[in-house]
C-alpha cells in the first residue's frame, strides 16, 4: 500500500512538472533554416502589413530576406517552396542596407521591378540567409512568423 502511495505521489509530481498547461508552452525547437550555418539572430517591426527587418550584418556579398505564405521548406540545404515568396529582398537590388531594411525596399517575388503591397490577413513566415560567391548558405536564421490581423 505504501508503494503505491509513493508510486502515485511520484507520477502526479512529473505530470505537473513535465506536463505543460496554458497557451504558452512552445515544445518546438527552432533550427536555423540551412544547416551548418552560423546564425543570424533577426527581428521583425514597423507595421504588421508593411514591416521592417533587422538583424546584425553579416558581411557578405549575398544575403537575402524573404518572406513566405507557408512554412519555408528546406531540402538538402535548397528552398523547396520559392514559388511560396510574397516578398523579397536581396543585397543586388540596391535598396536599403544589409541588416536594415523597410519593406518597400524589396519586391513582391525575385523577378519584379514592382513595389510590394501591404501583406493581407494571415500568417507569414520570414527569414534571413546569407550565401557564399558559390551560392552556398554560410549564415541563416531559424523560420520566424508574422501575423496580419
Amino acid at each position: 500500500m505504501l508503494r503505491r502511495i509513493a508510486m502515485t505521489v511520484l507520477f502526479s509530481c512529473l505530470m505537473f512538472a513535465c506536463g505543460a498547461e496554458g497557451d504558452d508552452y512552445d515544445p518546438t525547437y527552432q533550427n536555423q533554416l540551412f544547416t551548418h550555418t552560423t546564425r543570424i539572430n533577426a527581428a521583425q517591426d514597423g507595421s504588421v502589413s508593411t514591416p521592417g527587418f533587422s538583424w546584425i550584418a553579416t558581411g557578405y556579398r549575398h544575403v537575402v530576406c524573404a518572406v513566405f505564405s507557408g512554412p519555408i521548406h528546406v531540402k538538402e540545404n535548397q528552398i523547396t517552396n520559392a514559388d511560396d515568396v510574397v516578398w523579397i529582398w536581396h543585397s543586388g537590388l540596391g535598396t536599403g542596407r544589409e541588416g536594415n531594411i523597410r519593406y518597400g525596399d524589396g519586391r513582391p517575388h525575385p523577378a519584379s521591378i514592382d513595389a510590394p503591397a501591404p501583406l493581407g490577413f494571415g500568417v507569414y513566415y520570414w527569414g534571413v540567409w546569407a550565401l557564399d560567391d558559390a551560392g552556398h548558405a554560410v549564415a541563416s536564421s531559424v523560420e520566424y512568423t508574422l501575423t496580419v490581423p
